[in-house]
C-alpha cells in the first residue's frame, strides 16, 4: 500500500517528491479530523476537543515520531483512528442504551480498516484481532447468534472491499 501511496504522489508530480508530501498532507488532514471527532465524543466541549486534537497532532508530526515522513506507520495511523472512532461511538451508545448491539456497518468499516492496515504492514493487524474476538465473543456469550453471524459476515465483506484497493493497484501497475 505504501507503493500505492507513493505512486499516487508520483502521478501528481512525476519529477519530484512533492506529490508524496501532498498525499501525506491529505492523510494528516484526515487524521486531524478523526482526532477531533474522537475527542469531541469524550470531552463534549469544542474548545477542549480542538486543543486536545491539536496537541496530539503536534506530537504526531514532531521529529521523533515523524522521522522525515513517508513511513508505513503514518499511513496506517488513519486506519487505527477510524477504528478508535467507531469503538468510541459504540461505547458511548452502549453507555446510554444497554440493548444497543454492535452494528454490522461498524464491523464492515473495521474490516476495511483491517485490510488497509494489512496492506502496509501485516503485524499491525494484530490489534484488530482482540477487538473482533471480544465483540463477537460477547454476542455469542449473550446468545445473540444472529448479530454475531451478521458481524462476522460484515467484517469479511469489509476485508474483501479493503483488499480490492490492493488488487486494483496490482492491475494498474500491470497495465503501465
Amino acid at each position: 500500500m505504501q507503493y500505492f501511496a507513493n505512486s499516487l504522489g508520483a502521478l501528481i508530480t512525476p519529477y519530484s517528491v512533492t506529490g508524496n508530501y501532498i498525499i501525506e498532507a491529505i492523510f494528516k488532514s484526515i487524521d486531524l479530523c478523526l482526532l477531533y471527532s474522537i475527542f469531541i465524543i469524550y470531552f463534549k466541549d469544542i474548545k477542549k476537543a480542538i486543543v486536545a486534537s491539536l496537541l496530539f497532532f503536534a506530537i504526531l508530526v514532531s521529529r521523533p515520531c515523524y522521522v522525515f515522513g513517508n513511513q508505513n506507520e503514518q499511513y496506517q495511523f488513519t486506519g487505527f483512528l477510524i477504528t478508535l472512532l467507531i469503538l468510541s461511538k459504540y461505547n458511548q451508545k452502549k453507555l446510554f442504551d444497554r440493548t444497543f448491539e454492535f452494528p454490522m456497518k461498524y464491523m464492515l468499516v473495521l474490516g476495511i480498516c483491517f485490510s488497509f492496515v494489512f496492506g502496509f504492514k501485516m503485524n499491525y493487524t494484530l490489534a484488530f484481532v482482540p477487538i473482533a474476538i471480544i465483540i463477537i465473543g460477547d454476542m455469542i456469550f449473550r446468545k445473540k447468534y444472529l448479530y454475531a453471524i451478521k458481524n462476522v459476515i460484515g467484517g469479511l465483506i469489509g476485508v474483501i472491499i479493503g483488499a480490492f484497493l490492493g488488487f486494483f493497484y496490482l492491475e494498474f501497475i500491470k497495465i503501465y
